[in-house]
């Protein structure tokens, strides 16, 4: 366990480390606060320009479209998704590749209304040529559960199911 003084002096110390130029690998990273597998490899890719597996929600978006992935099982989906952005960013500038597919995700291949007569990747995009674009990630409703005892609160505990 570590107190919030020793969080931010190990924060601290990574930014200082960051900012000297020398470069952190991922597990180092994943120690910060607030800092998953995501944050991490998106840090990897973007400010060190080296492969990851970065996926956020437009990233699989367009991954998923572009290659019409099966979507039935969303963790399974995500594996793929991640595999085929490490073989992107092997093999291209990583900072550009996560970069690209973030902005086009957001801007042109958006959850409900995609833009595809406006994106660069139409011509090779399977879901634009079968004109079927299903993408939606369920939403995990938050359930606030309240344990008392004898008129006292002990503790609340919040769970994603």
């Amino acid at each position: 366990y570590m107190t919030e003084y020793e969080k931010l002096e190990l924060l601290h110390s990574q930014l200082d480390e960051l900012i000297n130029g020398n470069s952190l690998p991922i597990d180092e990273l994943k120690i910060l606060p607030g800092i998953g597998d995501y944050i991490s490899s998106a840090i990897v890719s973007i400010a060190f320009n080296l492969p990851s597996k970065a996926v956020d929600t437009n990233i699989q978006r367009v991954i998923t479209r572009y290659f019409q992935l099966d979507f039935t099982n969303t963790a399974k989906n995500r594996n793929w998704v991640q595999d085929i952005v490490e073989l992107l960013t092997s093999h291209a500038s990583p900072r550009e590749v996560i970069q690209g597919l973030m902005d086009l995700g957001s801007a042109l291949c958006t959850p409900k209304l995609p833009k595809c007569e406006h994106c660069p990747l139409k011509s090779g995009c399977t879901s634009y040529k079968n004109g079927k674009f299903e993408f939606a990630l369920v939403k995990r409703k938050k359930i606030t559960l309240i344990l008392i005892f004898k008129t006292e609160l002990i503790d609340i505990i919040k769970r994603k199911i």
